[in-house]
C-alpha cells in the first residue's frame, strides 16, 4: 500500500494544475495547500538535484508550475522589497554553512534549493497571492474550512486509534505509544503527529473565534461562525489532547482581546503581547545558548504547575539541549553551524551527539553502533547545529518580523476591524509559531504562506490615520472589504508608501445619509455621521484636487480572486 502514498505524491502536482484550470488562481493556491497538508501521506520522494517531494514541496511545485502556465503576468508584475531580505537570507545561508565547512559548492547550492523548496515558494507565493487583505481573509477561511472537513477524522480517529494513516497509506507516521491522552487517543489523521494536528486546531480556531468577534465572517454556509468556532474549540481542547497547543489558544486569545481593550491606551500598551511574545524565543534561545540560564531551576520552577510526566519530557529535551548546544559552538565557525553532513563519517549528523559502541553481528563479526545520546524535538536548536548562529538569527527574524510590518502599516486600534481582523489574528499565530518552534519542529507551509502575505499586506493606513483620522483611516480599510478588493481605488495608499487617501465621490450621499447615516452600516460602507448640507464627499476626507476617486473599478468577468 505504500504505492498509494507515493502515487499521491506524484499526482498532487498536476491535480495542482487541474485546480488552477477550473478556480480562480487565489482559491486554487489555499485549494492545493490547504488539501496537500491535511490529505497528502507523511512520506517523501527522492529527486536528484531538487528538493525531496513531500506534502509540503508536491504543492510548491505544483503551485509554482501552475503560476508560469497559467497565471505568468502576475509573477513578472513581482517586486522584491526590503522586508523580503531575511526570508532571501535564510534561505541563503546554508550556501555559507557548506563552504565553510568545506562541502562544496554543489553542497551549497543544493541546500539553497532545498530551503527554496521548504520556504521559498510558499513564501513567495504568499507575496503573489494575498497581499491584500480581503485575498488574506479568503486564505483564513479556507483554513477554517479544512479544520471543519477534518472534524470525522478527528472524531473516528478518536475512538479507533489514529490508524487512517496506516490503513491508506500502508505505514504509520508516528509513534503509537505517544497517541495515548487521557484515557483516550489523540487523532493524527495523515499530520506528522498529534500535535501537529493540534496546531492546526489552534489556528482554524484563533482564525474562526476572531474573525467572528471582528465581524469579517458571520456565517459559512448557512452555520453561524460562534457555533464553528465554539466546536472547533471543543475540539482542539477535547479531542486533540495537547495542552501546548490548547495554551496558546487561550494566550492568542487573550493577546487580541488585549489589544482590542487597550487600543486606545497608546502603541505600547495596546501592543504589549505582542512585544511579549515576539521577546520569548529569541529571549529563551540567547539565555540557553549562552548557558545563562540554569536547566535545573527552569525545572524546578516548572514543577509547580506541571505533572510529573511531562516534567520527565521536559528534563529530557534540555539536557539534550545543553548537549547539542556545547557541539554547536565546537563548530569550525559557530556562526554558520556543522551543515547536514559529515564528509568524513557519512553515518553521523555533525550536530548531533553520539555514543558509539561496537557489537558482535549475526556473522560473528563486530560491528560499529551509533546511538543519538542527545535527541531534539525543537527547531531552533536543530538550526543551530546546523546553520549556527546566524541561521538561527534569521529564522526568528523572518518569523517575527511580518507582525511588527503588519503594526507599522496598520495601528493596533484597528486590529479588530472586519478587514483586518484575519490578518491580526494570523500575526499573533506566527508569533506563537515561533514559540513553538522552541518545542518543536514541525513546518506548516500555511504559515509560510502568511509570512509571504503579510509582509506584503497593504492597504497602508497609519499615516491615514496620522493625518485625517480615525473615520478616514476606516473608510480605507472599509474599502479594502468591498467585493473588488485587491485593485485599490485610485490614491490608497499601497503597501510599504506614504500617500494620501481616495475621497469617495458624492455619488455615496444616498438615502441613507439623508434619513440620518448609515446606522446600519454596510458591506464596505464608512461608519458617519449625517452630513451637512450640499455634501459632496465624506467628512474626514482631505479635500485635495485630484484625489476625488471614480466609484470602484468593476472587475471584468472572467477569472477573479487574484
Amino acid at each position: 500500500m505504500k504505492e498509494i502514498a507515493l502515487l499521491a505524491l506524484l499526482a498532487w502536482v498536476p491535480f495542482t494544475l487541474l485546480l488552477f484550470a477550473v478556480l480562480p488562481p487565489r482559491r486554487a493556491v489555499i485549494a492545493a495547500y490547504v488539501g496537500g497538508w491535511l490529505f497528502l501521506p507523511m512520506s517523501a520522494i527522492k529527486l536528484a538535484g531538487l528538493p525531496d517531494l513531500t506534502k509540503i514541496t508536491a504543492s510548491s511545485f505544483g503551485i509554482l508550475l501552475a503560476v508560469g502556465l497559467f497565471d505568468w503576468r502576475l509573477l513578472l508584475k513581482f517586486r522584491p522589497a526590503w522586508y523580503d531580505l531575511p526570508m532571501l537570507g535564510w534561505c541563503l545561508s546554508p550556501f555559507a554553512t557548506s563552504v565553510v565547512n568545506g562541502l562544496g559548492v554543489y553542497d551549497g547550492a543544493s541546500s539553497v534549493v532545498q530551503q527554496l523548496g521548504l520556504w521559498g515558494i510558499p513564501y513567495l507565493v504568499g507575496r503573489l497571492y494575498f497581499r491584500d487583505l480581503e485575498a488574506f481573509k479568503e486564505l483564513g477561511v479556507g483554513i477554517v474550512v479544512g479544520a471543519i472537513v477534518y472534524l470525522p477524522f478527528c472524531y473516528v480517529e478518536m475512538v479507533i486509534s489514529p490508524t487512517l494513516h496506516q490503513k491508506l497509506y500502508g505505514f504509520v507516521q508516528h509513534s503509537l505509544a505517544q497517541s495515548k491522552r487521557w484515557g483516550g487517543f489523540r487523532p493524527m489523521v495523515f499530520m506528522q503527529s498529534g500535535l501537529a494536528l493540534a496546531m492546526y486546531m489552534t489556528t482554524a480556531s484563533l482564525l474562526a473565534g476572531w474573525m467572528w468577534v471582528g465581524g469579517s465572517v458571520r456565517r459559512l454556509g448557512f452555520v453561524p461562525m460562534s457555533v464553528v468556532t465554539a466546536v472547533l474549540c471543543f475540539t482542539q481542547v477535547v479531542v486533540c489532547k495537547t495542552v501546548a497547543a490548547s495554551g496558546f489558544m487561550v494566550i492568542g486569545l487573550a493577546a487580541l482581546f488585549w489589544i482590542r481593550s487597550l487600543k486606545s491606551a497608546g502603541g505600547l500598551v495596546a501592543g504589549l503581547p505582542i512585544l511579549v511574545l515576539a521577546a520569548i524565543a529569541p529571549t529563551y534561545m540567547y539565555l540557553r545558548g549562552s548557558a545563562t540560564l540554569d536547566r535545573d531551576k527552569l525545572i524546578d520552577a516548572f514543577s509547580r504547575v506541571t505533572t510529573e510526566e511531562r516534567l520527565q519530557s521536559l528534563s529530557t529535551r534540555m539536557v539534550a539541549e545543553d548537549m547539542v548546544v556545547v557541539r554547536a559552538f565546537d563548530a569550525p565557525d559557530p556562526k554558520w553551524g556543522w551543515g547536514k553532513w559529515d564528509p568524513n563519517d557519512l553515518a553521523k549528523t555533525p550536530w548531533r551527539v553520539y555514543s558509539e559502541y561496537m557489537k558482535p553481528s549475526l556473522d560473528g563479526l563486530e560491528e560499529r553502533v551509533l546511538r543519538d545520546s542527545a535527541p531534539t524535538d525543537g527547531l531552533w536548536i536543530i538550526t543551530l547545529g546546523q546553520y549556527g548562529t546566524v541561521g538561527l538569527s534569521l529564522l526568528a527574524l523572518t518569523i517575527t518580523l511580518p507582525a511588527f510590518i503588519l503594526w507599522r502599516r496598520i495601528p493596533l486600534r484597528f486590529w479588530h476591524h472586519p478587514a483586518v481582523a484575519p490578518v491580526a489574528a494570523m500575526s499573533v499565530l506566527l508569533l506563537l509559531h515561533m514559540v513553538d518552534n522552541l518545542l518543536n519542529a514541525m513546518l506548516n507551509p500555511l504559515f509560510m504562506l502568511a509570512l509571504g502575505g503579510i509582509s506584503g499586506i497593504g492597504p497602508a493606513v497609519r499615516s491615514v490615520n496620522r493625518r485625517y483620522g480615525v473615520a478616514a483611516a476606516t473608510a480605507v480599510l472599509d474599502q479594502g472589504r468591498s467585493p473588488t478588493a485587491g485593485a485599490y481605488p485610485a490614491g490608497v495608499a499601497t503597501p510599504g508608501r506614504g500617500g494620501y487617501i481616495a475621497q469617495p465621490v458624492g455619488g455615496y450621499a444616498t438615502a441613507g445619509y439623508a434619513s440620518g447615516g448609515y446606522a446600519a452600516g454596510g458591506y464596505g460602507v464608512p461608519q458617519f455621521t449625517t452630513p451637512a448640507a450640499g455634501f459632496s464627499g465624506v467628512p474626514g476626507f482631505p479635500s485635495i484636487a485630484g484625489l476625488q476617486a471614480a466609484a470602484p473599478p468593476v472587475q471584468p468577468a472572467g477569472r477573479r480572486g487574484r
